[in-house]
């Protein structure tokens, strides 16, 4: 299970993501929406740990993200798929 309790993101003293929370149960598939520049990509890395939150927690299978072993965080970086659209 992964869920993000009240993650929030700023740069540039502009919010990004406002406290979000999100439960997703093992293997359950889900898709994050919106337009550009919406906050999906910043939350994708943050859940993936290329990018630190500025508040909130992340819980991956009961222990929470920064005390996680490389080899888990590697685990949960390899569910992630992120498309991508472009006109032609």
């Amino acid at each position: 299970m992964l869920e993000l309790k009240n993650i929030c993101f700023e740069r540039e003293n502009k919010k990004i993501l406002d406290n979000i929370n999100i439960k997703i149960d093992t293997n359950k598939f889900i898709a994050i929406t919106g337009p550009n520049g919406s906050g999906k990509s910043t939350l994708v890395k943050i859940i993936m740990g290329i990018e630190k939150q500025d508040s909130g927690s992340i819980i991956f299978n009961r222990a929470r993200h920064n005390k996680l072993k490389s080899r888990r965080k590697s685990k949960l970086r390899n569910k992630f798929c992120i498309p991508t659209t472009s006109k032609i």
